[in-house]
């Protein structure tokens, strides 16, 4: 990821997503619904890396309140990073 020419950072508003389906229980479902969005966003990059021949990396771990100050985010909070560039 550090030497990466192109990082994607997948962001979202979690609190609006909750408050959207807050009346289906689980009070929870917003959360779920937005870690499924988030997944089919990620393996879609994925697969259009694939496609151009190049390299990419799903990034789970990182810092979240680094990374929503690097990127001047307010209400929305970094879900998930995703590296890319021409493989080693």
């Amino acid at each position: 990821m550090l030497t990466a020419p192109v990082t994607v950072a997948l962001c979202a508003d979690v609190d609006d997503m909750v408050g959207h389906f807050a009346d289906q229980p689980p009070a929870a479902r917003g959360g779920r619904y937005l870690d499924v969005e988030i997944g089919a966003a990620v393996q879609n990059l994925a697969l259009s890396c694939t496609a151009h021949r190049l390299g990419g990396v799903i990034v789970g771990g990182f810092d979240d309140r680094l990374v929503a100050e690097l990127l001047d985010l307010d209400e929305h909070e970094p879900r998930l990073l995703f590296s890319l560039g021409h493989p080693a």
